[in-house]
């Protein structure tokens, strides 16, 4: 069945004083975010977007960082996300466990294309659509 496209948003806060923003060395850590395919278990080694949000980068929100990432989805059910960060050559940060969370998600079928009526033979019970 096709389904028309969704989008979950995930918003994920930061405390900057984790990455020690204003160190040269740790300016440039980034968060990605990971998903795991609808398989039950977020992928570490595959981000599902290629996209990284630099920490220094991100809005203020009270003493924290907010990153905001909507992600489209073209199949219903339960999707989990996770939010990695990440050092400038990319190893993840192992302090803290990162939140996984899992969302449950609906979409509308795409509604069925009605055909139009081409003819109907009445007399041999013969009726044609065309597409």
């Amino acid at each position: 069945m096709d389904y028309l496209d969704g989008t979950i948003t995930i918003i994920a806060t930061v405390d900057p004083d984790d990455y020690f923003l204003g160190d040269t060395e740790r300016d440039s850590d980034y968060l990605q975010l990971h998903g795991d395919g609808q398989s039950g278990s977020v992928d570490w080694d595959s981000p599902v977007s290629v996209i990284k949000y630099p920490i220094n980068q991100l809005p203020v929100s009270g003493d924290n960082r907010a990153l905001t990432v909507r992600y489209a989805v073209a199949t219903p059910g339960l999707w989990s996300f996770a939010v990695g960060a990440y050092d400038d050559i990319g190893n993840i940060h192992s302090g803290g466990v990162p939140a996984e969370v899992e969302v449950f998600k609906t979409l509308t079928p795409v509604t069925p294309f009605a055909p139009e009526l081409v003819s109907y033979d009445s007399d041999n019970n013969i009726l044609t659509l065309g597409l």
